[in-house]
């Protein structure tokens, strides 16, 4: 006969591959920070038990208005720390923002070395309008010129 931590175990195993639910928040966390279900508990203030109860929610959504008061929500279903789910969360966004990030194609033919960044990894830096004093853009400020008596 299967337990139901054995059962919670497995279909929590499942929801790792699915964006939508926490299990995958928690895998991709643990594999950026090389941390395991116990440590990642223990950061969280849970027991192993509620990590699984975790993985079974649904990931908050990410609008400002609402992403407060779902991790809330989250934290106090689970038990967790608000402050550091909240941190988990949106270090695994990042990371599986940035893996999810298309790398371009170069020709074979192509001699000079692969991009070190990949397209959409500065679009969050580019999100809002320039400003009218671009000293941060990609045209630097111009410098005075010397004038000749």
């Amino acid at each position: 006969m299967t337990s139901e931590h054995e059962l919670l175990d497995s279909f929590t195993r499942r929801l790792k591959e699915e964006p939508d639910f926490m299990a995958y928040v928690l895998h991709v966390y643990m594999e950026q920070e090389h941390l395991g279900e116990d440590e990642v508990a223990a950061q969280l203030g849970i027991d192993g038990g509620s990590l699984y109860r975790l993985g079974t929610c649904r990931t908050p959504r990410a609008a400002p208005e609402h992403f407060g008061a779902d991790v809330q929500r989250i934290a106090q279903f689970t038990g967790a720390d608000v402050t550091e789910l909240a941190r988990v969360i949106r270090t695994a966004t990042a990371v599986a923002a940035l893996q999810q990030a298309p790398v371009p194609q170069q020709p074979a033919s192509s001699s000079s070395p692969a991009p070190l960044l990949r397209p959409g990894l500065l679009a969050a830096a580019r999100d809002r309008e320039a400003d009218t004093d671009d000293t941060t853009g990609d045209n630097p400020p111009s410098l005075p010129q010397d004038e000749e008596s």
